[in-house]
């Protein structure tokens, strides 16, 4: 006979093997998993990019706030911003605002390297054109290079860097609340348009602080330019090198007229002008722009144009309010 304590360990051993195997999913069930899954990935997904493109926003606006600085330490050097940026007055005129303000962005590498007695388009500069400045650029666009296939130096096959940050001339037209017209400097031709003449960053003039009547905190000092219809329109109307200020037939390269809403593309019609290029992003809802005290605000893409042209104007005097 058998022992009884071999027969019931035999038992029970069989029966632990037996209770440890495991059911496999069926199809039905997996599917019912692989949709849950997918419904969960679908309601956090536009949740994580809100927060990519939030926290790209505020490095945009850093980029903004770091151009203000910038452009106030050399206001407090100079005792005035820097002029925009032109042709045809003397030498030098068609080198951006950009160049002028490097020291003040710790960017002194780059500034001793620019031949301030030479075009932009001079060999040495355009050799300047084609190094990035960090900063120079909003996160929400990827599109990094000047639009125009001409602006390459003798060692490049791409074109120099452009950037997303503009000076603003001013407004242009009329604002039809107030009814007041904005001056220019009559110096329209065709394809480029006016230069408007009330803004801060002016082509012509180097304004000082004290001539921005308005208030330094309700006026426009730069803006970005980096939706991606203002980069990449066709022919000879998509922005230009970072290192240009101007160029011939009186064309504004790093700085732009307030004409036009913001994110417009009017400009791509039948006759556009590249001094109306319009103001705007990619970040949802509007544009940020650098104010002459040095703050940074998201303009609201609907903003009404009498208000959107008076924080472009830094004397105009106008009293207006939002509806």
């Amino acid at each position: 006979m058998k022992n009884p304590r071999w027969w019931n360990c035999g038992v029970v051993g069989a029966g632990r093997i037996q209770a440890g195997r495991a059911r496999a999913f069926t199809l039905v069930e997996l599917l019912v998993v692989i949709a849950i899954i997918g419904v969960l990935v679908a309601l956090l997904l536009p949740a994580v990019q809100a927060a990519r493109e939030a926290a790209r926003r505020m490095s945009c606006s850093n980029n903004l706030k770091q151009y203000g600085l910038a452009l106030q330490n050399y206001h407090d050097t100079m005792l005035a911003f820097p002029y925009g940026g032109t042709n045809g007055i003397s030498k030098n005129r068609d080198l951006s605002w950009q160049l002028r303000i490097l020291p003040f962005m710790e960017q002194n590498n780059i500034y001793t390297q620019v031949d301030w007695n030479s075009s932009y388009n001079s060999a040495a500069n355009y050799l300047v054109g084609h190094m990035f400045v960090k900063g120079s650029v909003c996160p929400s666009q990827t599109a990094l290079r000047s639009g125009s296939s001409g602006e390459k130096s003798a060692t490049e096959t791409l074109p120099g860097f452009t950037t997303h940050y503009y000076g603003i001339n001013g407004p242009q037209g009329t604002n039809v609340k107030t009814g007041q017209t904005y001056t220019d400097h009559a110096l329209s031709t065709a394809g480029h348009g006016d230069i408007a003449a009330d803004g801060v960053l002016n082509p012509y003039e180097s304004i000082s602080m004290a001539a921005v009547t308005d208030g330094t905190s309700n006026t426009f000092l730069v803006g970005e330019i980096s939706f991606q219809k203002a980069l990449q329109p066709t022919g000879s109307h998509s922005l230009r090198i970072w290192t240009r200020g101007g160029g011939a037939g009186n064309t504004t390269s790093s700085t732009k007229n307030i004409e036009f809403p913001i994110n417009s593309t009017v400009y791509t019609s039948a006759t556009p002008n590249f001094n109306d290029i319009s103001f705007g992003s990619n970040h949802p809802g509007g544009a940020q722009f650098g104010l002459t005290d040095g703050s940074v605000r998201l303009i609201t893409a609907n903003i009404d144009m009498s208000i959107y042209k008076a924080m472009a104007s830094r004397s105009g005097g106008e009293a207006l309010y939002a509806d």
